[in-house]
């Protein structure tokens, strides 16, 4: 796994946040999602990486995305 990926993972696993920027874009998790054939989601798409393997994490309804450039907050909890 990518190191840069690979400290993005651990930083949802301890903080529940997700934070996610390339360069002045910001990534909206409803676009950037894929379910598994048990209907997970398994990646989000960084940088045009794709992480995958992020079913048991996107499994955690309390999980945001903080869009800090407009300071607002997308609850992506009706995805998982």
């Amino acid at each position: 796994m990518n190191p840069k990926h690979h400290q993005i993972l651990s930083s949802i696993e301890s903080q529940f946040d997700i934070l996610l920027i390339q360069g002045d874009n910001f990534y909206d998790v409803k676009t950037n999602y894929g379910l598994d054939e048990n209907g997970n989601v398994i990646w989000l798409n960084l940088w045009d990486k794709n992480i995958s393997d992020l079913s048991e994490i996107a499994k955690l309804s309390t999980i945001k995305l903080l869009d800090l450039s407009h300071n607002a907050i997308s609850d992506i909890s009706q995805l998982v």
